[in-house]
């Protein structure tokens, strides 16, 4: 007899997330989530740039800073499955347990691929 197993696949994006913001902002609303998903992108740089650079410092608690801050702000924006595993990364650290920090790592990067790949659906302007 085959065994199936179910897998359960996060979602990456929630648009609600962004269409509550964007209802709150009114006529300008569209215009300025493209420009916050500009900065979320400049800033997603920035912060795998450190994630980089902590994992080749075999810095456990900068990849914790690094996870801490990309789960704020991809929250913030719906990018849940993101926010996900960098909420995920960040309780394995602060539990004290060993992380392989190279592979906690590829898992942000391939959750942030995802966000990146969902939020350009979400755009309005050209940018998207």
């Amino acid at each position: 007899a085959e065994v199936v197993v179910a897998v359960a696949v996060a979602v990456a994006v929630d648009p609600s997330v962004l269409q509550a913001l964007t209802a709150r902002m009114g006529a300008r609303g569209p215009e300025l989530i493209d420009r916050l998903l500009d900065t979320w992108e400049a800033e997603t740089d920035q912060r795998l740039d450190e994630l980089r650079t902590a994992v080749a410092a075999d810095d456990a608690q900068a990849v914790g800073r690094v996870a801490h801050a990309m789960r704020g702000g991809s929250g913030s924006l719906g990018a849940v499955g993101l926010a996900a595993v960098c909420r995920d990364v960040e309780e394995e650290l602060r539990a004290g347990r060993a992380v392989d920090l190279r592979a906690a790592a590829a898992r942000i990067q391939a959750a942030t691929a995802g966000a990146r790949t969902g939020l350009a659906q979400l755009r309005v302007g050209s940018g998207g």
